[in-house]
C-alpha cells in the first residue's frame, strides 16, 4: 500500500503498483464523471450502492460534493479493499455521511469464488480472469490510433504524446502494448471470496431505496443483476453499469428487462465517447433512470 497525492491535494492510499492505473481511474471519476452520465444525477441525502468500489474514489467524489449520503461500498479483492477502508475511514469529508464497506463479490446466488488480483492493473481484477485476460488481449490486437486519442480525450497533451510515441514504434506497437499489459498482470495472485446476491445485501443493510446503483465489476455485471429480483430492482432509481465487450450481445435483453421494470430513460455510451461503442473492443456504460431527470450536470 502506498500514499498518492491526486489533483486538488487529495491524498489517497492505493495498492503498491496501482498508482499508474490510478491516474486513469481518477480521470474517469473526477473529470469525466463516467458514472454520472446518461441523466444520472446524485442529490443530497441519496443512498448509493457502489459495487466494485475499488479504493473508494467514486465514493470520495460524491462525499466531497453532496451532503448526508448513505454510501455502501462493496469490494472483494483484499489488497484493494484495505486501501478502500483506509481511504474512507480517514477521509476528512466523511462527517455527516453514513459509509459502509463490505468484503463480498456479488452474483446470482450465494456461492464461493476466487478473484484474481492484478498488481499493476488492480481495477481490472476479476472473478472471471480468463475472460478479462482475453479481453485485454483483444484490445492489444484491435486498438487504433483514433482509439488512443479518444480514450485520452480529456488529456489532449497525454493523448498527443501517446499517439506520437505509437507512431514512432508503429510496426511494433502491439508487441510494446502487450508488454505493458503483461507487466500489469505479472505477479497476479488469487484470493477466495464470498459471493452474495444483491437482494440479500439490500435486506441486510436495510436499504428500502437505492438512488444510484453503480456496478463496475470486470465481467460479473450481469451476474450482479441476476441477484437482484423484481422487488429489489423496484427499489433502484438510477443505475450506471459498465458492460464488458463480450456481454454487449446481451444488452438488448437487459435493457428490455429494465424497461419493463419502469426505467424510462436508457442509454449506452462507448469508452471512446464517439457513440455507443457496441462494435469496439472496449467496455461501454449503460445508464438507466426511472424519471427523465436529465436537466443539470455533475457539479
Amino acid at each position: 500500500m502506498k500514499e498518492v497525492v491526486l489533483p486538488g491535494k487529495r491524498r489517497v492510499w492505493c495498492t503498491a503498483r496501482g498508482d499508474k492505473e490510478l491516474e486513469v481511474v481518477y480521470e474517469e471519476i473526477f473529470e469525466m464523471h463516467t458514472y454520472e452520465q446518461g441523466g444520472v444525477r446524485v442529490r443530497d441525502g441519496d443512498v448509493v450502492v457502489d459495487v466494485g468500489a475499488n479504493i473508494g474514489l467514486f465514493a470520495i467524489c460524491l462525499l466531497e460534493r453532496y451532503r448526508d449520503l448513505r454510501v455502501v461500498c462493496i469490494e472483494p479483492a483484499p489488497p484493494t479493499r484495505a486501501c478502500l477502508e483506509r481511504n474512507l475511514e480517514g477521509w476528512e469529508g466523511r462527517e455527516g455521511h453514513e459509509i459502509t464497506t463490505l468484503p463480498w463479490a456479488l452474483g446470482a446466488r450465494e456461492d464461493d469464488a476466487v478473484i484474481e488480483f492484478l498488481p499493476g492493473l488492480p481495477a481490472n481484477s476479476s472473478v472471471h480472469p480468463g475472460d478479462k485476460r482475453a479481453q485485454l488481449e483483444t484490445v492489444v490486437q484491435q486498438f487504433t490510433l483514433s482509439d488512443l486519442w479518444h480514450l485520452n480525450r480529456s488529456r489532449p497533451a497525454v493523448a498527443l504524446m501517446l499517439v506520437l510515441l505509437t507512431l514512432l514504434i508503429y510496426p511494433f506497437r502491439r508487441i510494446a502494448y502487450r508488454r505493458v499489459v503483461q507487466h500489469g498482470m505479472d505477479g497476479a495472485s488469487r484470493f477466495p471470496c464470498k459471493v452474495r446476491p444483491l437482494d440479500a445485501v439490500l435486506e441486510e443493510c436495510a436499504l428500502t431505496r437505492v438512488d444510484l446503483l453503480k456496478v463496475d465489476v470486470e465481467g460479473a455485471e450481469l451476474e450482479v443483476l441476476e441477484g437482484l429480483g423484481s422487488a429489489g430492482l423496484a427499489r433502484v432509481r438510477q443505475l450506471a453499469i459498465e458492460i464488458e465487450p463480450y456481454h454487449k450481445p446481451r444488452l438488448p435483453a437487459l435493457m428490455a428487462r429494465l424497461t419493463r421494470a419502469g426505467f424510462e430513460s436508457l442509454s449506452v455510451q462507448g469508452a471512446t465517447g464517439t457513440g455507443d461503442g457496441l462494435d469496439d473492443p472496449y467496455p461501454c456504460m449503460l445508464y438507466a433512470v426511472r424519471t427523465a431527470e436529465t436537466e443539470g450536470a455533475p457539479s
